[in-house]
């Protein structure tokens, strides 16, 4: 769950208390109370026909929860961290895993920004002036339960409690969150950053009668959303449907069903409070974080764990995948966002059927025309180009900043949300044609639109993975991508490949937890005698190997800060 915090006004609470208490004192003497026997209360006020209607809208918040509750899951997330002993008051000696437990500190405010504020990217929204036309944002977390530190095995020929070559620099933290079930075969939506960080890209997931799964995550990092996938057999699991979040108004019934503070099965009731919400919230670095151009508000109640999860309509349809809150007390305050229906469902299919999301980029960051823009520009309709990259295809084919683009491919531009669904759901490498009016004057061009580039904190998806020449080994892995020399570091001359995931009960698995490291996120330099640059180097060193019972890896793996190898023995 994400949230903000403000200054709590406790003044002001207490002012408001210390008035009540006021009002509610008696003026004259104490007058005594007829005589009641003892344990009753006089009956409510409400006539027959009051008392009908109430209970028929229990009964039907009572048949929703039934209905709707089955196909809601509760997802925890495993994740491994290299920390360095000093942070944790300990001589480098010391094991993290002797010292007292800490709480698994998200990297960033578990929080969303003030939404539609014009303001840095600080604690509030940043100017959409500054966004892509494709949503970014950091990696938030799902508050954890509490985390348990690993086994202290040590590193096989690493002399006794030495430090940080020792697995000791890695720590295990444990984190929940929501997701609904969305196909009867084992898909299941929630958000990016319930999974993010995931080991071994692997979550466990607890369905509503309490059955468990191990489930294989394919994550979308601009939009915040991800499909898990578990393997429930010949059983077919209760899957909800989607409402049309075209259809959402204000004031409707909004139904959220998650696992809030780890509490499985909870549903809150609210109404839906706006449409349309922009949020953005920055990153760990320059230029990373992601943007949301359109979030649906609600007062239903979303803490820390609902995130995932899915917000309900009264026909229990699924309208948003809750997202975010904004809060000053870390928790509900009557403000929370979720992702809408529409969004989340091409996200979702594009995710099952290819394993990612290829998005087209035009290279600008737009913006709706505000009452003032409309003046300025004698403009009504359209999306105001607020910044475009020179060397972008919208730079290339004339494009510049205070265009105001009318029509992309045919259709219609209404805002600036309407404008990057259209970029985003254009094929890269296809030609269109985009109508803008500069300066009062109608002009077209031809822009032929390339892939998105990732931005700092998206990892490559499961598609971009190659999977090991000898699925016996349970490594997958690719080459090493900018992402990955940004996460640990890694100088523009180290070469390998990086371990993006690690199979269950594999020999992979078994050697990192004989390491007592986890081996995603590594960089494998060495297989046996053969050096690795590529995956090329890598088929070729297990072709080397052949049928060896045990071979040793050199692997290179950030902790505290610092880059080191080491070499992991892998038994067959």
């Amino acid at each position: 769950m994400i949230f903000v915090s403000r200054p709590r006004r406790r003044g002001n609470m207490l002012a408001a208390s210390a008035l009540m208490l006021t009002l509610s004192a008696p003026a004259g003497p104490l007058l005594a109370a007829p005589a009641k026997p003892a344990g009753t209360i006089p009956p409510p006020p409400t006539s027959p026909e009051q008392k009908s209607l109430l209970l028929d809208m229990q009964d039907a918040f009572t048949k929703i929860a039934k209905t709707v509750e089955p196909s809601v899951v509760n997802i925890k997330v495993e994740r491994f961290r290299s920390v360095d002993a000093t942070d944790f008051g300990m001589s480098p000696d010391q094991s993290p895993g002797d010292g007292p437990d800490t709480p698994d500190t998200p990297t960033t405010p578990d929080a969303p920004v003030k939404p539609g504020a014009p303001a840095p990217p600080t604690d509030k929204s940043a100017p959409k002036s500054g966004a892509p036309e494709t949503p970014k944002k950091p990696k938030p977390q799902t508050p954890s339960k509490g985390p348990a530190a690993p086994p202290s095995t040590g590193t096989p020929g690493a002399p006794p409690n030495s430090h940080p070559l020792t697995p000791r620099t890695q720590r295990r933290f444990e984190a929940t969150g929501s997701g609904v079930i969305v196909r009867p075969d084992g898909y299941i939506l929630t958000n990016d950053h319930v999974v993010d960080g995931a080991a071994n890209g692997m979550v466990t997931v607890t369905l509503s009668d309490g059955r468990q799964f191990k489930g294989k995550v394919y994550p979308d990092y601009r939009s915040d959303l991800a499909v898990v996938k578990i393997d429930p057999g010949n059983a077919k699991l209760p899957a909800a449907q989607f409402a049309d979040s075209g259809q959402v108004q204000p004031g409707q019934w909004a139904i959220a069903v998650g696992s809030p503070f780890n509490l499985e099965n909870t549903m809150t009731v609210g109404v839906i409070s706006a449409l349309g919400r922009h949020q953005r919230i920055p990153g760990e670095t320059a230029g990373s974080g992601r943007y949301y151009p359109d979030l649906i508000q609600t007062d239903a109640a979303i803490n820390p764990g609902n995130s995932g999860g899915p917000l309900f309509n009264i026909d229990g349809n699924v309208i948003g995948i809750n997202v975010a809150i904004e809060s000053p007390v870390e928790a509900s305050s009557g403000v929370g966002f979720a992702i809408p229906s529409a969004t989340a469902q091409s996200i979702m299919n594009s995710l099952i059927t290819k394993g990612k999301v290829t998005r087209g980029y035009l290279g600008i960051a737009p913006d709706d025309l505000t009452p003032a823009l409309q003046q300025e520009f004698s403009q009504a309709a359209g999306a105001f180009v607020r910044d475009v990259r020179v060397d972008s295809p919208a730079g290339k084919a004339g494009i510049e900043a205070s265009d105001i683009i009318t029509y992309f491919n045919g259709e219609p531009v209404t805002g600036e949300v309407s404008l990057r669904q259209a970029i985003a759901d254009t094929e890269p490498g296809k030609s269109i044609k985009v109508a803008y009016v500069r300066g009062g004057v109608p002009l077209v061009t031809n822009v032929t639109l390339i892939p998105a580039p990732p931005v700092p904190g998206e990892v490559p998806s499961a598609s971009d993975v190659t999977n090991p020449a000898t699925s016996k080994l349970g490594l997958s892995i690719r080459d090493i991508t900018p992402h990955d020399r940004q996460e640990m570091s890694l100088p523009a001359t180290t070469q390998g490949v990086t371990v993006v995931a690690v199979e269950t009960n594999s020999p992979a698995e078994a050697a990192s937890l004989s390491a007592g490291m986890p081996l995603v996120g590594t960089v494998i330099q060495r297989v046996g005698k053969t050096t690795v640059k590529n995956k090329v180097d890598f088929d070729q060193a297990l072709k080397v190997i052949g049928d060896s019972d045990s071979f040793t890896i050199s692997v290179v793996y950030s902790a505290g800060g610092d880059l080191h190898q080491t070499a992991v023995t892998i038994n067959r």
